[in-house]
């Protein structure tokens, strides 16, 4: 439910409002897994392997989320528009069987400002900045009572084997929460300088950047021993991103339009995800950190109603950490032992049979007691580039009704994009790319993104539309 009102008054325009949110959130039926794991064959023959059960007890949940704004747009002079407000968040934890999640604040409010300054009489140079707080209700933790945690417990049964070391023959893993859990918050800002080069063609930098504290992060707990495992939801992530992008624009002219973008960012955190377990609290780059990315669109109108559009994206890889295995006593972690980094030997190898012709070299890596030297996304995976193309026609039929007849070729050229190679240095593909870049980016599961046939990084793919206007 929301409403607001709008009010002007000379050079004012005050904008007020209210919002309500209301989710309930059931299941149909108790969510119950059984998982078996074994590292090889040979240990799941040799009774090395270890079965979990999972059981959620708790089958639904509720979220409310009460919110007032109030914001002024006060147009100094015809050259500067200023605007401030403040946004007022009420988020009361989801009711459970236990206590709440987090204590109920009645003071989360965050100041929103902007402003926009014409540097030239004529207007064709402009001058924004911006900045703002924002809270997160609907991080993870606001939906465990339905997803899982804290309400089950997840059981662990395991064997021995001769290659792999004796473990508990039950190993239980239970969900909780700091008792002093709070709701996320970011402070976000940008400034921009814009530049009309013509009456169709603008120029525009920007520096923009975020800073967020007390972000949900989920950590092994302290109380923890091989016979249990207990993982708290915390506050203490954090995360940096700065970014300098730049973009050219073309109105339509002469029978074109394009625009292209260009982007150099760093974000950096010590969790890059609410939902993983993590094991130690070191900073590092982004799980989706891309410092340089390219994106660049045209559209141009051809002779006889022809047009030809076309979109081209390149970036940088994804970081990549490489870790010993994937599960400690059956729980994954995003950050389990990482290995130590041999002096001297290089880090990437030719290899004509691996994808791209090269992969990790397994001699460059060696397992050790604990935390090794190797860093938190150290290593930097595969880049990827792509072109699409589309060509269309439309046909007049009456004043009224038209046909289009439209053409399109995803990754036109067919240029091979890989997934990032395998991490894991017990898996026997450990270094080289499992598959192609749609597939990692997204399986069509709720949790993964698009399915892979709208992925970028795909074999070429050609789609013929006929469309009837009318």
């Amino acid at each position: 439910l929301g409403d607001s009102i709008d009010i002007r008054k000379g050079a004012h325009e005050i904008r007020a409002g209210i919002d309500y949110h209301h989710l309930d959130l059931r299941r149909t039926g108790p969510l119950v897994s059984v998982q078996v794991a074994a590292a090889s064959l040979h240990d799941l023959l040799n009774s090395g392997f270890s079965i979990s059960l999972s059981e959620s007890t708790q089958t639904s949940t509720s979220i409310a989320q009460y919110a007032a704004f109030a914001e002024d747009t006060w147009r100094v002079n015809p050259r500067l528009t200023f605007t401030y407000g403040l946004h007022w968040d009420i988020d009361p934890a989801p009711p459970g069987p236990q206590m709440p999640i987090w204590k109920t604040s009645y003071a989360d409010l965050a100041p929103r400002f902007g402003a926009a300054y014409r540097l030239t009489s004529d207007g064709r140079t402009i001058l924004r900045a911006g900045l703002g707080r924002y809270f997160n209700a609907d991080f993870g933790a606001a939906v465990d009572g339905i997803n899982g945690a804290p309400y089950n417990i997840w059981q662990f049964n395991g064997g021995t084997s001769a290659s792999s070391p004796a473990t508990p023959l039950a190993t239980l893993v239970t969900f909780g929460f700091a008792p002093d859990l709070q709701l996320p918050s970011t402070w976000q800002w940008n400034v921009a300088l814009e530049r009309g080069l013509t009456r169709n063609d603008a120029l525009s930098v920007a520096w923009v950047g975020s800073a967020a504290n007390d972000l949900l992060r989920r950590e092994l707990g302290q109380d923890s021993s091989a016979v249990i495992e207990i993982v708290n939801a915390t506050n203490h992530g954090w995360s940096r991103y700065e970014a300098l992008q730049a973009q050219y624009r073309r109105r339509l002219s002469r029978r074109m339009q394009a625009q292209v973008s260009y982007s150099w960012a760093h974000s950096v955190d010590n969790s890059s995800s609410d939902a993983a377990v993590y094991w130690a609290r070191d900073a590092a780059s982004s799980d989706f950190d891309v410092r340089h990315s390219l994106a660049a669109a045209f559209s141009v109108e051809l002779p006889r109603h022809w047009s030809l559009d076309g979109m081209f994206r390149a970036r940088t890889g994804f970081p990549l950490t490489v870790l010993d295995n994937e599960t400690a006593l059956g729980l994954s972690f995003a950050d389990i032992f990482r290995p130590n980094l041999v002096p001297g030997v290089p880090i990437r190898i030719a290899d004509p049979q691996a994808p791209g012709g090269r992969r990790l070299n397994p001699a460059a890596f060696v397992s050790v007691a604990g935390q090794g030297n190797l860093g938190r996304n150290a290593i930097t995976g595969f880049g990827a580039s792509q072109l699409d193309l589309a060509v269309r026609r439309t046909f007049q039929l009456t004043d009224r009704s038209a046909l289009e007849l439209r053409a399109e070729a995803f990754n036109a050229l067919n240029q091979p994009a890989f997934a990032d190679p395998v991490r894991f240095l017990v898996n026997p593909l450990f270094g080289r790319s499992p598959s192609m870049l749609n597939l990692m980016l997204g399986s069509g599961t709720p949790s993964s993104g698009l399915t892979p046939a709208f992925q970028t990084g795909g074999p070429r793919a050609l789609q013929l539309i006929l469309r009837l206007h009318f």
